[in-house]
């Protein structure tokens, strides 16, 4: 190893804490896995705070940032609920009060988070953009066979079942999120 660290001049380390800014996860998913994004929101709204910034802004701000943080690690990765909801808690808040503890919430979070053809602001909810960009994995690792990641996610748990029949319970954290949509899409195909 230490040859090797000479050769290349890259440093050794023991913890692989992220990679490509995503959290190497070991075992079951946890908040504290993804309590970093829940900083960097906070850290964004802190430097918001000394902005006038009317509804209209704040809206702005909230979908065009404040949604945009989390989706790096919404693509491979299911959020627990408890960060998608600090996060929708935070924007909620950003959009009624600012920065300040002061203002009313004139209209419910369920009605906002409507797309604007259904009348609401078009701010997306975490857990359901969460669910669409994971979607988009099943999709894929279920129609490309030639995607490289497909092909072995498929060779090391699928074998010979189709893939909303595969049985392989326990992988990678990737393959779990994968499975875990799968058996949601399986419900749902069961049920129309």
């Amino acid at each position: 190893m230490d040859s090797i660290v000479a050769l290349t001049g890259i440093q050794r380390t023991l913890s692989l804490e992220k990679y490509l800014g995503f959290p190497m996860l070991h075992g079951r998913i946890q908040r504290r896995d993804f309590e970093f994004l829940v900083e960097k929101i906070i850290h964004k709204l802190a430097s918001w705070q000394n902005k006038l910034l009317n509804n209209a802004g704040r809206l702005t701000l909230v979908k065009s940032v404040l949604n945009s943080i989390p989706n790096y690690c919404m693509q491979i990765a299911w959020l627990p609920q408890t960060i998608c909801d600090s996060i929708d808690r935070m924007a909620r808040n950003f959009l009624w009060k600012g920065n300040s503890n002061g203002g009313e919430h004139f209209v419910g979070w369920r009605k906002i988070s409507k797309s604007k053809n259904l009348g609401g602001l078009g701010i997306r909810k975490v857990h359901e953009a969460n669910t669409a960009m994971l979607g988009k994995l099943v999709w894929i690792l279920h129609q490309e066979s030639n995607v490289l990641w497909a092909q072995v996610l498929k060779h090391k748990y699928v074998k010979r079942t189709t893939f909303l029949d595969m049985n392989k319970k326990l992988g990678s954290s990737v393959w779990n999120t994968i499975r875990k949509l799968s058996l949601c899409l399986k419900m749902v195909v069961n049920f129309v």
